[in-house]
């Protein structure tokens, strides 16, 4: 890779000559000059998007050119550098998205130079290439000849990185030079850098994508008029920019977490970290536009401890208050605490299976139970009842009573009351996994939609409080969220007035990962499969490698890049070796299993950066011949069911209520 050396001493005349210079003069507009070159870049990309439409010695002298122009991009970052720049650390910074410039350039003419030659014709610069990125885990090509390279990946890559990120780079340079407004030009380079960080990162992943994965298919292909046929497209709003614009004020709450929390990581005296916390409360909830560059620079550089902080802010004692009180009541809401069932899942065990070939495979071995005295003493009821933070806690919400009376209970109170006793017994209930990245929330944060559920469904709901990374790593949350399927199949008739028949799972984001992880664990065991599915916005795979969807994180305050980083890293607690583990990354699921799943409904923004991750398990349903439907949400982000509370965005309150329609939909099926 070519670095750029700076001598500073000589470039700090250059800059004073430049910003204060003796008469007033123009400044020269090499990033008009950028802009200019950026345009051309895209136009000759288009070009060369359409070869199929030129001659060979056309197609040639397109890739010629894009080469050139790549070139001369990298000469003007560096004279941009050289003329106005007077931070060293903002140096660094230009120098960084000069050095990613010179990467693309590599890997982009490659792959230009490989469709130029005939299909016949080696590539010596290719295999140059290669071998210069064989060791760099981030840039590693696996592509070994043309019918390896994804066009598709490469395409909308240079899209986002010309259009979008290179250009804005550009433009806010000339702002904020021609003002002289140093600082904030290095706190927006800190986040664009970040931006050619990540686009670089995954660059050689979007050329080595599947060509057969849906997400690179043209949009009439079968597989995307099958899932059309299942989806439905749901406008929250006429005015598309209501959405945008009602999204961005419920953000605002969590562009000032992030300020703060950026603030607060520079001080070290506890009781001055406390003052900051409330100080700048106020302060960037008036200066609004100056919490949205500290947050995309606390986005940029976030630790899983800053990452668990923000995100577990409506769990605080004040705010999940302010919450609970603008969410409706419920009648019974409790907590119980239980012991495991089965032998655990343990990461030993995982990669046996792995090893031995059969993860992935329906192999029905017997489960050894543990703990059947504690279980199945009636006397233990109370027992469940008692905090314990040793134990896996489940909360319970009902609209309905959940007393288990015995016969002389039963006979005691009707004598008292001269009446027989009617409870309810309930054969349908709901398991619910809450999201959070797998390293925050609990059910407690979510029951502004699973209070909804219980008090309009009338039947139980089931949230279960499941270890949390990065103290507990994967499969720990697999197996919590195993060990309380088992207790509520064979236990929890003995406690509570109720004898599931019908299970319905459900789970946002990491929760939806979840949902998936257990239905395969189901599958592969030979017990009861759950009945149905609802996944909203669900992690599907952990590889979080190039998808067209992520881009959508570049930007987005909830689930950006950063962010999906940390909570992968936090979560995984397995070898490279082991990226399909298919409970991991549901869809990595094989066909086998797959056949066995129950009907699923999904419910999705089109702006969630993990979009495409719902596109792809639906793909794999439709192809096995599963019930699936899908909601898209046009204009929404992720995490909508969470969006609806007090202060919150109430064009989600249609989410919630979609996702009540889903779930008696599930409910009413007969078995599949």
């Amino acid at each position: 890779m070519e670095l750029l050396h700076v001598d500073f001493e000589q470039l700090d005349q250059e800059i004073l000559a430049a910003l204060f210079p003796i008469q007033q003069q123009p400044l020269l507009c090499e990033e008009d000059n950028l802009l200019g070159h950026v345009d051309l870049l895209f136009e000759q990309i288009n070009t060369v998007d359409n070869h199929q439409q030129l001659t060979i010695d056309e197609f040639k002298l397109n890739c010629t050119l894009i080469r050139n122009t790549l070139q001369d991009l990298i000469q003007l970052m560096k004279n941009l550098i050289h003329k106005y720049i007077k931070s060293i650390c903002t140096i660094n910074r230009i120098q960084y998205a000069v050095n990613y410039l010179i990467i693309l350039k590599d890997l982009y003419e490659t792959v230009l130079e490989l469709f130029a030659n005939s299909l016949e014709q080696p590539s010596p610069r290719f295999q140059e290439l290669l071998t210069k990125y064989s060791n760099n885990e981030e840039f590693r090509i696996k592509a070994k000849n043309i019918q390896d390279i994804n066009f598709f990946g490469l395409q909308h890559m240079n899209h986002v990185f010309t259009q979008d990120t290179l250009k804005q780079i550009i433009r806010i340079s000339h702002h904020y030079l021609t003002n002289h407004d140093s600082q904030a030009l290095e706190q927006k380079l800190i986040v664009y850098n970040s931006h050619l960080n990540i686009l670089v990162r995954i660059f050689a992943s979007a050329i080595d994508m599947n060509k057969q994965d849906i997400i690179c298919l043209n949009k009439n292909h079968l597989f995307w008029r099958q899932i059309k046929a299942i989806s439905t497209y749901t406008k929250l709003s006429q005015n598309s920019e209501q959405i945008s614009q009602s999204y961005y004020n419920f953000m605002k709450s969590i562009r000032i977490g992030h300020a703060i929390f950026l603030k607060k990581s520079k001080v070290k005296n506890s009781l001055m970290r406390d003052i900051i916390f409330i100080s700048s409360s106020v302060w960037y909830f008036v200066l609004d536009g100056r919490a949205k560059l500290r947050a995309m620079e606390h986005m940029c550089d976030m630790q899983v401890e800053s990452a668990m902080s923000v995100m577990g802010m409506v769990e605080k004692p004040g705010i999940k208050h302010l919450i609970e009180f603008g969410i409706t009541s419920i009648n019974n809401n409790i907590k119980i605490y239980i012991d495991p069932v089965v032998s655990p899942l343990t990461l030993k065990y995982m990669n046996k299976q792995f090893q031995k070939g059969i993860l992935n495979k329906i192999t029905n071995e017997p489960l050894e139970y543990v703990n059947k005295s504690i279980h199945y003493d009636i006397k233990q009821h109370k027992s469940i009842m008692t905090k314990d933070k040793t134990k896996l806690r489940i909360r319970i919400l009902s609209s309905k009573s959940l007393v288990k009376t015995n016969s002389f209970q039963q006979s005691f109170f009707s004598q008292i009351q001269h009446e027989a006793l009617n409870y309810d017994t309930f054969e349908t209930i709901i398991i619910h996994f809450h999201g959070g990245g797998f390293i925050s929330m609990s059910s407690s944060s979510h029951q502004n939609y699973t209070r909804e559920w219980a008090n309009q469904l009338g039947i139980p709901i089931f949230s279960v409080d499941y270890s949390l990374a990065p103290k507990y790593r994967y499969p720990q949350a697999v197996d919590d969220c195993w060990q309380a399927y088992h207790w509520i199949l064979n236990h929890l008739q003995y406690h509570f007035n109720i004898k599931p028949k019908k299970i319905i799972l459900a789970g946002d984001s990491a929760g939806g990962n979840l949902c998936c992880a257990l239905t395969g664990l189901a599958i592969k065991f030979g017990i009861k499969v759950p009945d149905g599915l609802l996944l909203s916005y669900p992690v599907l795979d952990l590889k979080m490698k190039y998808s067209p969807s992520h881009m959508h994180g570049l930007e987005d305050f909830l689930l950006n890049h950063t962010l999906m980083d940390i909570c992968i890293d936090a979560y995984t607690n397995h070898p490279a070796s082991y990226e399909f583990d298919p409970f991991r990354s549901p869809n990595h699921f094989s066909d086998e299993i797959i056949s066995k799943f129950p009907p699923v409904r999904i419910l999705v923004g089109s702006k969630d950066p993990l979009i495409d991750h719902s596109h792809r398990l639906a793909h794999t349903l439709i192809k096995n011949k599963r019930n699936v439907k899908i909601i898209v949400y046009e204009g929404m982000s992720h995490g909508f069911l969470s969006f609806y509370m007090l202060g919150g965005m109430k064009e989600s309150s249609k989410c919630i209520e979609d996702s009540i329609i889903f779930l008696k939909e599930l409910i009413s099926l007969k078995k599949y």
